[in-house]
C-alpha cells in the first residue's frame, strides 16, 4: 500500500492521547474493558475503493473487501466510527479498537455496559471475549493499571527496565529511554537522572483533598532538559520558563480550576567572615548599591556592560534593573544614544477612484541647473514631470496648473514643507481650487514614500543618460513613456489604464492595433454617428454640395488660393492632369512641367475638351518663331524677367482675348522668352 498511500487523501480526525483518557478515570471505582475482534477488517470497504487494494500471489490476484491494516487513513476512519457507535453512552471511552468503561458505582457502571453492548449489536459488531473483562476493579488499558486508587505504572513495564541490558549503541539508548519515558510520569526528576550533564527543570502536579488532611498527593511528574538557548537564561527566567511550561504540559488538570504554584527556592547565602557572598560574588548592603552603581558606571558602559562588570563582582536583588535605570538617568549617555526606533508602519489606504490623492515634490537641482517636478497619483501611480528652472510658488503654480486643467483638481495634495509649498500664494491658489495640503513633517520623508521612490527610479535614469552622454530631456521622455505603459508591480495593471481606462499606445505593438477590443463607449459611439449625419444633411443642403464625377486622367484646373490682386481669376489657367483619387482628394500633374500638386475636389474644376476654343478657329497672326524657356527662380543674373510684362513684349498666342496674370504657383519660377533673330 505505500504506493496507494501517496495518493490516498487522510481524513483529519483526533485521536486520543493517553492523558486525555487518564484525565477521565478520576474517582471511577468499577471497569469494563472491552476488545474488538480483527479490528479494521469489521469496516466493509465500498465497491468503488476496493480495486485499491489488489494485490499479487502465485495463484492470482486478490484484493481486499474489508479494511485493511497498512492504510494510511485507516487509524482516523476506524476511531471516528467507533466514537460515532458510543456516543450515547459518555462513560464509554475507545483508543483504536479497545473499549474502556469506567463508573463510579456498580448500578451506574451496569446500565451503561448495557447499553455499549446492546448498540454494537446493534452494528453487528463482533467482539473478542478471551480479551474483554467486565465489571472488576482494576484493569490495565494502554500499559497502565487502573483502579480506584488511580493510575499505577504497569508491573510489566516496570520488570522490563529493570531487566533491561546496558545499553552499548545509540539505538539501543534510545530504545531504553523510550521505554523510560513511557512511565515518565511515576519518576521524579526523571530528565536530571537520564541527562547528567544538562541543566532540567522539573515539575510536579499535586492534588489536595480534605480527607488526607491537607497533604497532597502525586498526580504526575513531569521534566524537560533545556536547550543550549534556555541554558543560557537567568535563574529567574529559568523559573519563570518552568511555571509556563508545566502548566502547558498539565493543561488537561488545570483547565477550568483554580491552581497554585511555587517554586523551590535554592539557599545559595553563605558567610565569608564578616562578608555575605552568593557563589562567588559579594552581597552589597542597600546603603552601598548607589556607591556600586557610581562606580560601575564610570567610564560610561552601556546596560549590557554595566550590568556584565556588576554581576563579575558583586550582587543583590533588582541588580540589573537599578543598572539599566542608572544608565538611562545619564546626562551623557542619554545625548550620545542612539536614535529611538521608528515608529511601526502605517499603510496609506488605496484611494477609491484616480487622481484623488496626488503626491508632489521636487527633485533637483541638476547639473544643468533644471529642477524636476514630479506629480504621483496614489491609486494609479500614474505620474507627471515637469522641467523648471525656478521653482517659486508663481512657477509651481504655472506648471501644475495645466496639468489640474487637464487631468481635474485633486481633493488632497501630499507634498513636504518646502517653502514654496507653504507659501500664502501657494495655500490660497490650494483653497480656492479646494485642495486640501497635507504636509510632512520635516526631514521625514518617508511620509511621502511613493513620489521619493519615483525620484529615485528616476533619478537612476538621469544618472544613465549622463553616463552615456545622452540628452537627458529624450531620455527622461522615453522613460515616462515606459513608466506609464508598464503594469506596476502592486497594481498589476498600467498607470494609464488606471488613470484613463486603457493603456495608451507605445512603440511595443499590441493586439488592439490590428483588433478593435470590446467597445465600452458604444452609446458615445452612436450619439456621435446620428448628430454627424444630421450635421452633414444640412450643411450639404446649404452650400447645395454634390458628389463630383472627376476622375483619374480628367484634365482640371487649379483655384487661385494665393491671389497677387484684386482682378486675379479664380481658377489658373494651366490645364492639369488627373494622377489619383482618395476620396475628397486629388493628385494632378502640369504635363509641361512636371509639377505636381495636391488639392481638395472643391479646389478644382474639370474642363470639358469639347466646350475649349481651338487655335483653329482664331485668326492666324504671323509671328517670328518662337521658344519658351522656363528656369527656377534660384537662376542668378539679369535674366529673370516678370511673366507678365514678358507676354506684353510678344505677339499674341492662339488663345482667346482675355486678361492673363502670373499664376501663384509659378511664384518660385521666371519665364524667358528668347527670340529666333536669324532671317
Amino acid at each position: 500500500m505505500r504506493r496507494a498511500n501517496t495518493a490516498i487523501r487522510r481524513e483529519y480526525h483526533m485521536i486520543p492521547t493517553l492523558d486525555d483518557l487518564l484525565t477521565r478515570f478520576a474517582g471511577r471505582k468499577w471497569f469494563s474493558k472491552l476488545d474488538i475482534k480483527d479490528a479494521y477488517h469489521q469496516v466493509e470497504l465500498d465497491e468503488s475503493s476496493r480495486h485499491i487494494t489488489t494485490f499479487i500471489t502465485h495463484v492470482g490476484m486478490f484484493r481486499y473487501t474489508r479494511l485493511m491494516f497498512g492504510v494510511c487513513s485507516a487509524p482516523e476512519q476506524f476511531q471516528r466510527i467507533v466514537e460515532q457507535l458510543l456516543c450515547d453512552c459518555p462513560l464509554a471511552h475507545n483508543y483504536q479498537d479497545d473499549i474502556i468503561l469506567a463508573a463510579k458505582t456498580e448500578e451506574e457502571h451496569d446500565q451503561a455496559l448495557k447499553t455499549v453492548l446492546s448498540k454494537l449489536e446493534e452494528h453487528n459488531v463482533v467482539l473478542n471475549h478471551k480479551k474483554c473483562q467486565f465489571k472488576v476493579k482494576e484493569t490495565m488499558f494502554l500499559g497502565h493499571n487502573i483502579s480506584r486508587e488511580g493510575v499505577k505504572a504497569n508491573e510489566v513495564k516496570i520488570k522490563a527496565i529493570q531487566q533491561f541490558r546496558p545499553p552499548k549503541t545509540a539505538e539501543e539508548i534510545r530504545s531504553f529511554l523510550g521505554l523510560v519515558g513511557y512511565v515518565g510520569r511515576f519518576i521524579p526528576d526523571l530528565a536530571t537522572k537520564t541527562f547528567e550533564l544538562r541543566q532540567l527543570m522539573t515539575s510536579i502536579l499535586v492534588q489536595f483533598n480534605d480527607d488526607l488532611e491537607n497533604e497532597p498527593v502525586v498526580i504526575s511528574y513531569a521534566s524537560k532538559s533545556l536547550s543550549p538557548t534556555e541554558r543560557r537564561y537567568c535563574q529567574t527566567e529559568k523559573e519563570a520558563l518552568a511555571i509556563v511550561w508545566s502548566i502547558e504540559k498539565f493543561q488537561l488538570y488545570l483547565l477550568g480550576r483554580e491552581f497554585h504554584y511555587s517554586i523551590p527556592f535554592q539557599k545559595d547565602l553563605a558567610l565569608l567572615e564578616d562578608n555575605i557572598i552568593r557563589g562567588c560574588r559579594l552581597v552589597i548592603p542597600h546603603s552601598l548599591r548607589p556607591r556600586m552603581l557610581q562606580l560601575a558606571h564610570e567610564g560610561h558602559p552601556g546596560e549590557t556592560g554595566m550590568i556584565t562588570r556588576l554581576r563579575d563582582r558583586v550582587w543583590w536583588p533588582g541588580m540589573n534593573k537599578e543598572a539599566r535605570k542608572t544608565v538611562r538617568e545619564c546626562e551623557g549617555c542619554r545625548l550620545v544614544s542612539r536614535p529611538s526606533a521608528p515608529e511601526p508602519m502605517t499603510r496609506r489606504q488605496m484611494p477609491d477612484e484616480p487622481w484623488i490623492d496626488v503626491a508632489m515634490d521636487f527633485l533637483g537641482s541638476l547639473p544643468s541647473g533644471n529642477y524636476l517636478l514630479v506629480i504621483v497619483d496614489y491609486f494609479s501611480r500614474y505620474k507627471e514631470v515637469c522641467i523648471m528652472r525656478k521653482i517659486t510658488s508663481e512657477d509651481t503654480i504655472k506648471n501644475i496648473e495645466p496639468i489640474f486643467v487637464r487631468l481635474g483638481y485633486p481633493r488632497t495634495l501630499t507634498l513636504d514643507s518646502g517653502r514654496q509649498f507653504i507659501s500664502s500664494e501657494f495655500d490660497n491658489y490650494c483653497r480656492a481650487r479646494n485642495i486640501q495640503l497635507n504636509h510632512t513633517a520635516p526631514y521625514w520623508p518617508q511620509a511621502n514614500g511613493e513620489v521619493e521612490r519615483q525620484n529615485s527610479s528616476l533619478l537612476k535614469r538621469l544618472k544613465i543618460s549622463h553616463a552615456l552622454n545622452r540628452d537627458w530631456k529624450t531620455d527622461l521622455l522615453d522613460y515616462l513613456m515606459m513608466y506609464n505603459t508598464t503594469p506596476h508591480c502592486t497594481t498589476g495593471k498600467t498607470p494609464t489604464e488606471l488613470l484613463k481606462g486603457k493603456t495608451i499606445r507605445s512603440k511595443i505593438p499590441s493586439i488592439s492595433d490590428i483588433e478593435t477590443m470590446s467597445n465600452i463607449h458604444g452609446e458615445a459611439q452612436d450619439r456621435d454617428t446620428v448628430r454627424k449625419h444630421q450635421g452633414k444633411i444640412y450643411e450639404d443642403r446649404r452650400r447645395h454640395a454634390r458628389s463630383s464625377e472627376i476622375k483619374e486622367g480628367d484634365c482640371v484646373l487649379l483655384q487661385n488660393l494665393l491671389s497677387s490682386h484684386k482682378l486675379s481669376t479664380t481658377f489658373n489657367p494651366v490645364e492639369y492632369t488627373v494622377t489619383g483619387r482618395r476620396g475628397n482628394r486629388i493628385k494632378v500633374i502640369d504635363p509641361i512641367s512636371g509639377n505636381r500638386h495636391e488639392r481638395n475636389l472643391a479646389h478644382v474644376k474639370r474642363v470639358d475638351k469639347s466646350d475649349t476654343i481651338l487655335p483653329s478657329t482664331m485668326d492666324p497672326v504671323p509671328m517670328a518663331s518662337s521658344s519658351l524657356i522656363v528656369s527656377p527662380a534660384t537662376t542668378p543674373g539679369p535674366s529673370r524677367v516678370p511673366i507678365a510684362s514678358t507676354l506684353m513684349t510678344v505677339s499674341p498666342v492662339h488663345r482667346p482675348s482675355r486678361c492673363i496674370t502670373k499664376p501663384s504657383w509659378q511664384k518660385d519660377y521666371i519665364t524667358q522668352i528668347t527670340t529666333d533673330k536669324s532671317p
